[in-house]
């Protein structure tokens, strides 16, 4: 995944080097050593952009395909970086990898519906 357009890994450095505690918006800044990433899952959002384009080349007018809003979301918290700057993280002590949450209860979700979250720890 190319974040920002090849400028991910010198964000992440720079927040690194200060000891920012930074919130990315996509799991590709975590996976380069970014604290943690909240977002929407980008597999459904492909998933749902790919329906809509098999609906237009079906024949459906774009007008009338109603329009995505994302339902699944993302929390990833890259422990080793929480680590580095020394943040102890209470809701991440031993617990599997992709950990599912119950429906909507990550904290600061946007005011949306939400089906359901993940959260992961790296």
């Amino acid at each position: 995944m190319a974040v920002t357009y090849g400028f991910g890994t010198g964000i992440v450095q720079l927040a690194a080097q200060h000891r920012l505690p930074a919130i990315y918006p996509a799991r590709g800044y975590v996976d380069i050593g970014g604290l943690m990433a909240y977002g929407s899952d980008r597999t459904e959002t492909a998933r749902q952009c790919a329906n809509d384009v098999h609906q237009i080349l079906g024949g459906i007018k774009p007008g009338e395909i109603p329009i995505y809003q994302a339902t699944k979301f993302e929390l990833v918290i890259n422990l080793k970086t929480a680590n580095s700057l020394g943040l102890y993280l209470n809701c991440c002590s031993p617990a599997p990898t992709n950990h599912r949450m119950s429906q909507g209860k990550l904290p600061y979700a946007p005011p949306m519906t939400v089906s359901h979250s993940t959260l992961s720890l790296l």
